[in-house]
């Protein structure tokens, strides 16, 4: 070999380590249970599986590592080894912390080899930056890819279907989820009443009177305030006591949020729109940590119904009702934070008597 055939050998070798890997396309595969299965297995112990196809199943071999896995709903399956019946496997149950369950014969089984992200089809957490967030198709040798879990019972993102489209009119090169078997078991109906008591006023350019907590009749009370006869905005602020949990991705997701209120004596002239905020506060260190409370608008683009905000006075003790639909549901995970729900009014130059009925708040919850 000359000199130069030796320097090129060299920097052909250099660059086969430094280029990026781009992979070969594979599609999932994906089958059927030709038995179901019961969620009477104990997470950990190997049973048996039937499948309507063994395309892509292999058992371990020396070291009886498993080589390949299943993945049904939320519970994935390591294969131990092939057993005498055909298309017939062993498996652990609930492998990798994900969570026994029942599966029908019609239920979608994901077949592929053991590994995360790039060399399998099976994957330890939903891309990073979610749905929409920049991907390279060829960067996977497999697509879709399901969520197998972080190790915790019952984790969130368990079974949910993620692909990366090469082209196309919608989401080319975009994270997209196609399936989240966890969304059914999602608590979507959750809603909690907030007290007038939990309401405060500030007055801005006119002068209030906060009358407090007036049973305006029998069994209903309300938050009221009086302005003086100048024109000028009055602001209603509610302190929203949300019951949560730590962990991403579960607990509390606030969805909407109605604010009641009244008006007698004389007419509102304009309602601004409403703003939800969250309010940050200090995480205590040993050291101690320097104060805080910073205000952040949370909600995305925020839907009003309805479209023209009522204005004209109503009977004492009788409440509109302002629904504010969240663009982007608000998903509370830490411990320092607290959430309010801002409006301002606008009375003309005229004597205005103002109540707070208290809001409804509804939200959706992850399972435990």
């Amino acid at each position: 070999m000359t000199h130069m055939n030796r320097i090129l050998a060299t920097l052909l070798l250099v660059f086969s380590f430094v280029v990026a890997p781009v992979y070969a396309q594979t599609v999932t595969t994906s089958t059927t249970f030709s038995t179901a299965l019961s969620s009477t297995a104990t997470a950990g112990t190997a049973s048996q599986v039937c499948l309507t196809s063994s395309t892509g199943v292999s058992a371990p071999g020396f070291g009886s590592t498993p080589q390949t896995a299943i993945m049904a709903g939320t519970e994935y399956m390591p294969i131990l080894a092939s057993t005498p019946n055909a298309n017939c496997w062993t498996v652990t149950r609930g492998g990798n912390g994900t969570k026994v369950s029942a599966h029908a014969t019609t239920e979608t089984v994901y077949v592929g080899p053991v590994g995360g992200n790039t060399s399998g089809p099976f994957r330890f957490a939903p891309p990073a930056g979610g749905a929409g967030s920049t991907c390279t198709s060829t960067s996977f040798f497999y697509l879709p890819q399901v969520v197998v879990g972080s190790g915790t019972a019952g984790h969130y993102a368990d079974g949910q279907v993620w692909t990366c489209p090469a082209s196309g009119s919608v989401g080319a090169s975009t994270w997209q989820m196609t399936t989240d078997p966890g969304a059914g078991q999602m608590l979507t109906d959750g809603y909690f009443f907030v007290s007038p008591a939990s309401c405060g006023v500030k007055a801005t350019t006119t002068t209030t009177t906060d009358n407090g907590m007036v049973p305006v009749a029998t069994g209903n009370v309300v938050h009221q305030f009086t302005t003086n006869a100048t024109g000028g905005t009055s602001q209603i602020t509610c302190g929203i006591t949300v019951p949560s949990r730590l962990t991403s991705g579960k607990g509390i997701s606030i969805t909407s949020v109605s604010f009641l209120y009244g008006v007698q004596t004389n007419a509102i002239a304009s309602i601004a729109t409403a703003a939800l905020s969250s309010v940050t506060y200090p995480t205590s260190t040993a050291g101690g940590a320097a104060a805080a409370g910073t205000v952040a608008a949370i909600g995305g683009t925020v839907a009003v119904t309805p479209t023209s905000l009522q204005l004209a006075t109503t009977t004492t003790g009788q409440c509109y009702s302002e629904n504010l639909t969240l663009g982007t549901p608000y998903n509370i995970t830490t411990d320092n934070v607290g959430l309010s729900f801002d409006q301002v009014f606008t009375n003309s130059a005229a004597i205005t008597v103002y109540q707070s009925c208290g809001l409804i708040v509804r939200y959706t919850n992850r399972p435990i």
